[in-house]
């Protein structure tokens, strides 16, 4: 009385709750040599990068540092360093040891010539006279590297005043003389005159009174 009639069923696909993709391909692994390099160079960034943050500075040198490029940075801070290194020797000790690896790194050669100025104050008034006069030598021997020749003439002085505080009378006129020939090569009366005061000075420590004299005119 009724047709019969097949019903035909439509067997479902089962979905996955989560999408397959195929496997990307394996990342390349760095060597353990080049990991240790990697490591080191975050380490050295690291130091650099963190080092003034971790010194205590007036808000006004801060404010003064915020946004500028590394090297109005690295100035303002050898500024303060010089500032502050006879009654904070610690605290310009710090900064010394945060500008000199960070001028090095970006290169900036008279950057670290003032910093390497101002670590030779420090450790010679820490007593530390040899280290002071080789940080003065390596400063003047930078400055003469970018041929500033105001800044090498005025180190010379400064460290021929050094040399003859400790009775080395030899080495501090070689470099007043070599002071005294670059001012003359720059006609630079002021640096001559203090050149002359200094070469002036040596003549009476060793007691030669006429000499000085005549320095002193």
């Amino acid at each position: 009385m009724f047709k019969k009639t097949e019903l035909s069923v439509t067997t479902r696909q089962r979905i996955p709750l989560f999408s397959q993709e195929a496997p990307a391909e394996q990342a390349r692994v760095p060597s353990p040599p080049m990991i240790r390099k990697l490591i080191l160079l975050c380490l050295l960034l690291l130091k650099v990068v963190e080092a003034p943050a971790q010194i205590q500075l007036p808000d006004s040198v801060r404010a003064l540092l915020n946004g500028k490029p590394d090297t109005a940075q690295i100035n303002i801070l050898n500024t303060y360093a010089f500032s502050v290194y006879l009654k904070e020797f610690d605290k310009a000790r710090a900064i010394v040891d945060s500008v000199l690896p960070w001028a090095e790194r970006v290169k900036y050669v008279k950057g670290e010539a003032t910093a390497l100025q101002i670590d030779g104050l420090i450790l010679y008034y820490k007593g530390a006279y040899e280290k002071s006069t080789e940080s003065f030598v390596k400063s003047i021997r930078l400055h003469e590297q970018i041929g500033d020749k105001s800044g090498e003439a005025k180190l010379c002085n400064d460290l021929a005043n050094l040399l003859r505080k400790h009775d080395d009378v030899a080495g501090a006129t070689n470099y007043l003389k070599r002071a005294m020939d670059i001012y003359l090569a720059m006609g630079d009366k002021d640096g001559l005159a203090n050149t002359w005061n200094n070469t002036g000075v040596v003549h009476e420590y060793v007691g030669q009174l006429d000499s000085a004299m005549e320095c002193y005119q």
